[in-house]
């Protein structure tokens, strides 16, 4: 954040989501947000490598996990890394 956002805060919320009916597996949610420079997603193209955001999503596909990037040009960027937990 502090490279690329252009501010030196950031929240970090880490929260368990329980599988159906309360039962085993569920979702391990991790979301990283900033109020700092923010982005146009639509431009990013090559220079998603140097944030490493396909690196991360490769990786977390391989164990069924998704990430999410919102962010937009003066509005600080939020990302979310879900990831399935047995």
């Amino acid at each position: 954040m502090a490279k690329h956002a252009g501010t030196r805060r950031a929240r970090v919320v880490a929260e368990r989501a329980e599988g159906p009916r309360g039962g085993p597996g569920g979702r391990v949610r991790l979301v990283v947000e900033d109020e700092g420079a923010g982005f146009d997603l639509s431009t990013l193209g090559d220079s998603a490598q140097g944030l490493g955001l396909p690196t991360v999503r490769e990786r977390l596909a391989l164990v069924g996990g998704r990430l999410t990037v919102e962010s937009a040009p003066g509005e600080g960027t939020r990302v979310t890394i879900e990831v399935p937990v047995s």
